[in-house]
C-alpha cells in the first residue's frame, strides 16, 4: 500500500499539481487570445433550403424520378459552370484574394469554394446548402443566390432539350439563408481545451524525462 502511495506521490504532490493548472490556464488563456477576431478571422455559417425543380412531378416521358432529379439537381450546384456565375455575381477571385485571369488561380478559387460551400439532399428529400464566409450577411446571399442560380441553370438545360419550355417546372424555396450571429469556426472551445490538455501531456512528459520514474530514480 506504501509503495502504490509512493508511485502516486511522485507524481501527485502539491507542487506538481500547481504547476499542470499554472501551465493549463496560461495555455488556455493564451489560446483564447490568439483566436480572437483581431488574429483569427471567423466563418460565419448560413443554410438555404430548397426542392429540386420538378421534384413533385413525374415526367412519364423520360422516367425519371424525384431522387433522381434531386441528384442532378446537386450536380449542377456543384458544377464548375455554378462556381463561374457565382464568381461573375460576387467576384470571388478578389473574395478569397486570388488574381483573375490565371489558370492556377481559378482552380484555387475552386478549391476554396468547395470548401467553403456544401450541397447534400438532407432526410426530408430537400436540397441543403450551407455557406462559409467571413461575412454573416454574405454567407447568407452566398446560399440564397446558389438555389437562385442552379434554377436559372436547370431552366437553361432544359430548354436545350426537345421538351417543351411550358413543361420546366423551378425550384421551390423552403428554407432562405439568414445571416449567422456565432461563427462556426474557428471553435473556440475546442482549442481551448485541446490546448489545455496538450500543456497537461507536456509537462507530465517533461517531468518524466528529467526525473525519471520512482524505480528509475531507485535504481540511481
Amino acid at each position: 500500500m506504501n509503495k502504490n502511495n509512493s508511485n502516486i506521490s511522485w507524481i501527485i504532490n502539491k507542487r506538481f499539481i500547481g504547476i499542470l493548472l499554472t501551465g493549463f490556464a496560461v495555455t488556455v488563456i493564451l489560446t483564447y487570445v490568439i483566436t480572437l477576431r483581431v488574429f483569427i478571422k471567423p466563418f460565419y455559417e448560413s443554410e438555404a433550403i430548397g426542392f429540386a425543380p420538378g421534384m413533385f412531378q413525374k415526367d412519364e416521358q423520360e422516367g425519371s424520378t424525384p431522387v433522381g432529379q434531386s441528384d442532378a439537381y446537386i450536380q449542377i450546384l456543384r458544377s464548375s459552370v455554378m462556381a463561374d456565375s457565382l464568381n461573375r455575381l460576387f467576384n470571388l477571385m478578389r473574395r478569397f484574394g486570388l488574381h483573375s485571369g490565371q489558370e492556377q488561380e481559378k482552380s484555387r478559387m475552386l478549391h476554396e469554394l468547395n470548401n467553403r460551400m456544401k450541397v447534400e439532399r438532407n432526410r426530408y428529400g430537400a436540397v441543403s446548402v450551407k455557406f462559409l464566409d467571413h461575412d454573416p450577411d454574405m454567407a447568407a446571399e452566398m446560399a440564397n443566390s446558389v438555389l437562385v442560380l442552379g434554377d436559372k441553370i436547370w431552366q437553361n438545360i432544359f430548354s436545350n432539350s426537345n421538351l417543351p419550355r411550358n413543361n420546366t417546372p423551378g425550384s421551390r424555396m423552403v428554407s432562405y439563408a439568414i445571416p449567422g450571429h456565432q461563427p462556426v469556426k474557428p471553435n473556440r472551445l475546442l482549442l481551448m481545451v485541446l490546448a489545455g490538455g496538450l500543456a497537461v501531456f507536456v509537462l507530465v512528459a517533461l517531468r518524466i524525462i528529467q526525473f525519471g520514474t520512482p524505480h528509475e530514480e531507485k535504481n540511481r
